[in-house]
C-alpha cells in the first residue's frame, strides 16, 4: 500500500493561502497532522487532502452556523414584530375604548343636560300657570290663604307632577325667552296659552281615571 503524501508547514500554508500563525491557529482548533513538529527545529507533517476535507467542513460547519444565527435573527425579528404589532394594537384598543367612552360619557352629559333644561322650562311653565290660576281665584292674601282656598293644594303642588304637561303654544314661548334676562327684558303674556283656572280642575283636565284627558283650551 502506497504511503498517504504529506507535505510540511510551508508548502501546506502555500497551499491553502495561510500564514504560519494561521497554521497554528488551525492546529489548535484540530486541523489533521500526520506529524507534529516536537522542537523549534523539527516539521510539521499534514496530508493535504486531509487538510482539505477539514476545511470544506468547518467551512460547511461555519455556512451552518451563519444560517442558524440568521434563521434565529430573523425568528426574534418575527417575534419583536408580532409583540410590536400586537402592542400597537392594545394601544389602539385602549384609544379607541377610551374615545368610545367619552363619547358616551358627552352623549349622556347632552342627555342630562337637555333633560335638566327641559325641567327647568316646565318648571317656567307650571309658574307661569300657577301665577294665572292665583290671579283667577282672586290673589288671596294672608298666610294661611292656601289652606283656606279649596283644592288649591292638590291641584296645584309645590312643584308640577309627573303627568303635568303645559299648555299648547306655552312651552314654545317659554323656550324662546332668554335664559339670562336681561334689564328691561317685556315678558308676553303668558295668559295667551293659559286657560283659566277652575278649582278642582287641574290642566290638562284630568278624567275620574287621574290621567290627562286632552289638551283643548276652555
Amino acid at each position: 500500500m502506497a504511503s498517504t503524501p504529506t507535505v510540511n508547514k510551508s508548502e501546506c500554508c502555500r497551499r491553502f493561502g495561510w500564514s504560519r500563525y494561521q497554521f497554528d491557529l488551525n492546529a489548535f482548533a484540530g486541523m489533521p497532522v500526520v506529524e507534529a513538529a516536537r522542537d523549534k527545529g523539527a516539521e510539521w507533517r499534514v496530508d493535504p487532502k486531509a487538510v482539505a476535507r477539514w476545511v470544506a467542513e468547518r467551512k460547511a460547519e461555519e455556512i451552518a452556523r451563519q444560517r442558524r444565527l440568521q434563521e434565529a435573527y430573523a425568528a426574534r425579528k418575527r417575534e419583536a414584530e408580532r409583540n410590536i404589532a400586537a402592542m400597537l394594537a392594545r394601544k389602539h384598543d385602549r384609544e379607541r375604548a377610551q374615545r368610545d367612552a367619552a363619547k358616551r360619557r358627552e352623549v349622556e352629559w347632552r342627555e342630562r343636560e337637555a333633560k335638566r333644561q327641559m325641567e327647568q322650562w316646565l318648571d317656567r311653565a307650571y309658574g307661569h300657570c300657577k301665577r294665572c290660576a292665583y290671579l283667577d281665584i282672586g290673589s288671596p292674601k294672608g298666610g294661611d290663604w292656601v289652606h283656606r282656598t279649596p283644592h288649591w293644594s292638590t291641584d296645584w303642588p309645590v312643584q308640577h307632577p309627573a303627568w303635568w304637561l303645559p299648555p299648547p303654544g306655552l312651552l314654545e314661548a317659554v323656550m324662546a325667552e332668554p335664559a339670562c334676562i336681561p334689564y328691561g327684558h317685556q315678558e308676553p303674556d303668558w295668559r295667551r296659552w293659559v286657560p283659566t283656572y277652575v278649582p278642582g280642575r287641574t290642566w290638562p283636565w284630568r278624567a275620574d281615571t287621574g290621567q290627562p284627558e286632552g289638551l283643548a283650551l276652555t
